[in-house]
């Protein structure tokens, strides 16, 4: 059994008159009339409350004051609580009676610590009552679960019969001895990256240098394929063991062509050179694949001609330039009409007038289109080279 202090005083406060005649004060207070010197105690139902001692009344004085207060079921306001831990400070409700459901035991504030009072089927069980002494000397002739306070230390005991004795105890304090696993519902701690439900290191041992991967199921031991490339080393991406730079010339499988390539800043190429498509003998519609590049060669026309030119990006605020070679023989034809998959498109020539073709020469066709706020702006110019 315990035997650690649960208080180690009681005060009781000195009020007037004025404020001890107040209607009905909360159940269980107890205060001392200093106009009076007596003691005012208030069941909760009592305007008032009563008086349970005077100074001069015979044979009684503040030493050895004893008095005895009866409760029952009703005199009680029992507050309940689902569990110990819901009840709100004992200090800001000094008098209450509050009920711990997960215990089945009632608590009583007191000097700023809520007391475990004896079981509430003997405190507040349907029709019954406790009874709680004070005095400075044990009660005579106690019965089991009667409750005693010691006006000398200020402590509160109950008593209790078992099968060997009978004897005052004082209820326990549920303390915490700050070692963690006096705690329930212990969290599980991980002390092996095996006791993780996700991962696989038994079927197969893991090797040095090996990283986990994914199988599917479980994360397991695998061989590191993107092992190195520190620095400036970049063995991993042709997937080689020795050691590459970030040289283009040290790569295997090298691209030779890009498409839709935006370069930023400044490009400085060394060299370039563009794809030529041959169209040979012109006339009515022709077709310009732009897919195929942007230089077409036109040999063998037989009349003017309308040049469609397909596949050609419709991003706004865009510029496209394209070139027709026009070998000509001893009648010269040119590109009369320009269509952008097969939509026509006015041609804005250079001197504002339609050029003309020139026999056994070499006539370039250079045509620019203008995208701006989704529609065309086409202008044309012709160079001749003899």
């Amino acid at each position: 059994m315990s035997s650690a202090p649960i208080v180690d005083r009681i005060r009781i406060i000195p009020r007037p008159d004025d404020f001890l005649n107040r209607n009905v004060g909360s159940s269980g207070e107890v205060f001392f009339n200093k106009e009076t010197s007596s003691l005012r105690v208030y069941s909760g139902k009592d305007v008032a409350g009563f008086e349970i001692a005077r100074a001069d009344l015979e044979n009684v004085n503040s030493i050895d004051l004893t008095a005895k207060i009866s409760l029952t079921n009703d005199d009680i306001n029992w507050i309940p609580y689902a569990t110990l831990e819901d009840l709100p400070s004992a200090t800001d409700n000094h008098g209450m009676f509050a009920h711990v459901h997960s215990e089945g035991r009632g608590y009583f504030a007191h000097a700023g610590e809520w007391i475990a009072l004896a079981n509430l089927s003997d405190l507040a069980g349907a029709g019954g009552g406790a009874s709680v002494d004070v005095s400075a000397t044990a009660p005579d002739s106690p019965s089991d679960g009667n409750l005693w306070l010691n006006t000398s230390n200020g402590k509160l005991y109950i008593y209790l019969t078992d099968e060997d004795s009978s004897q005052w105890i004082q209820p326990a304090v549920p303390t915490f001895s700050g070692n963690y696993n006096d705690l329930t519902n212990l969290p599980t701690l991980v002390n092996s990256i095996d006791d993780l439900s996700d991962v696989d290191t038994t079927t197969t041992a893991p090797q040095t240098g090996e990283v986990l991967k994914w199988n599917g199921s479980n994360w397991a031991p695998a061989t590191d394929i993107a092992a190195g490339g520190a620095g400036v080393d970049a063995d991993t991406l042709d997937g080689q063991d020795s050691a590459y730079f970030l040289n283009y010339d040290n790569f295997t499988n090298k691209p030779t062509s890009f498409n839709d390539l935006t370069l930023g800043g400044v490009t400085t190429l060394q060299k370039t050179s563009e794809i030529l498509q041959t169209i040979t003998g012109a006339n009515g519609v022709e077709e310009h694949d732009l897919d195929s590049g942007v230089v077409f060669y036109h040999n063998s026309m037989s009349a003017d001609f309308t040049a469609n030119f397909t596949n050609v990006s419709i991003t706004d605020n865009r510029t496209i330039s394209v070139v027709l070679l026009l070998s000509q023989g001893g009648t010269a034809y040119i590109p009369t009409a320009v269509q952008i998959d097969g939509a026509a498109q006015t041609v804005n020539w250079q001197g504002a007038s339609v050029p003309t073709g020139n026999a056994n020469q070499i006539d370039i066709v250079s045509f620019t289109f203008i995208r701006t706020s989704a529609s065309w702006t086409v202008i044309g110019s012709l160079s001749t080279y003899g």
